[in-house]
């Protein structure tokens, strides 16, 4: 859910999401991967920046899917680190 808002009801999938004297109605099922359009309109209105790092990952060297999950985060978190010199 979306950092800060408070849900007041749900109808289905619609929330009707508050914080202080502003509204937003969060029509998006749960599990469902949103793109990056979708992304950047809710980042919009929620007031936040979309920010995503481009990533390059090169891989297919997991022998499992948990393996390859979990290569994937290790290389997330290390694009998110940055520099530590900066």
């Amino acid at each position: 859910m979306v950092v800060g808002w408070i849900e007041t009801r749900r109808s289905g999938s619609h929330r009707v999401l508050a914080r202080g004297d502003q509204q937003r109605i969060w029509a998006y099922h749960d599990g469902v991967d949103l793109g990056g359009p979708a992304l950047a309109r809710i980042a919009r209105d929620y007031g936040y920046t979309a920010w995503v790092p481009a990533l390059h990952i090169n891989g297919g060297g997991s022998p499992s899917r948990a393996g390859a999950e979990r290569d994937c985060l290790d290389d997330i978190a290390f694009a998110l680190e940055g520099e530590s010199n900066a």
